[in-house]
């Protein structure tokens, strides 16, 4: 009986706590080098267009030239508010988060299809003997319920993301930034 009386509270709390899950969307606006709601960048060389997912910023690249473009994933980065933070690409996955990546190169009218993932959002815990990816959400969509995940994804309105891209063409270097803001973040009834 007094096992139950312990039990009984924790239900409670649980059953209470799923039901206040809030959900969130952002509006995420491409600000340079040219101003666009799509997350869209287009010139002679390649197009760019952007995903903002929870857990990684994914892209498309378009090579629209009769070379090939190659990326040294271990030269792009991102800056959040001005902190810069070191990347892995999705490709080359959560558990080499220290070696170097190789680099990929875009054939010729093709496109490459990635995702960046800061690499302080990838955490791993020992359970069991076995190594537990624990994911960090750069861009959570729920609060689960609690008060501070709720005033964190809140205060991400007005944020700043720069993803600097440089790549090579040709055996020449070039580099664009495409800086991102946060215009909102906006509450939504149900995910």
């Amino acid at each position: 009986m007094r096992k139950i009386a312990l039990i009984a509270p924790l239900i409670v709390t649980i059953i209470c706590s799923c039901s206040t899950t809030r959900y969130y969307s952002y509006d995420i606006r491409l600000e340079k080098p040219t101003p666009s709601t799509r997350l869209f960048y287009e010139n002679d060389t390649m197009s760019l267009s952007f995903q903002f997912k929870p857990r990684y910023i994914e892209f498309e690249t378009y090579n629209k030239l009769e070379d090939g473009i190659r990326i040294n994933w271990d030269e792009l980065s991102i800056s959040v508010n001005g902190e810069a933070k070191r990347i892995v690409h999705y490709e080359t996955g959560e558990n080499k988060v220290t070696e170097t990546q190789p680099p990929t190169t875009i054939p010729p009218k093709s496109k490459l299809v990635d995702g960046l993932i800061p690499t302080e959002n990838i955490k791993y815990i020992i359970s069991s003997g076995k190594r537990i990816l624990l994911p960090i959400y750069t861009y959570p969509i729920s609060d689960n319920g609690g008060k501070k995940t709720k005033k964190k994804i809140l205060s991400m309105k007005g944020q700043k993301t720069v993803f600097y891209f440089p790549y090579y063409l040709r055996g020449v270097y070039h580099s664009k930034t495409f800086e991102f803001l946060i215009a909102d973040v906006v509450q939504r009834k149900k995910k």
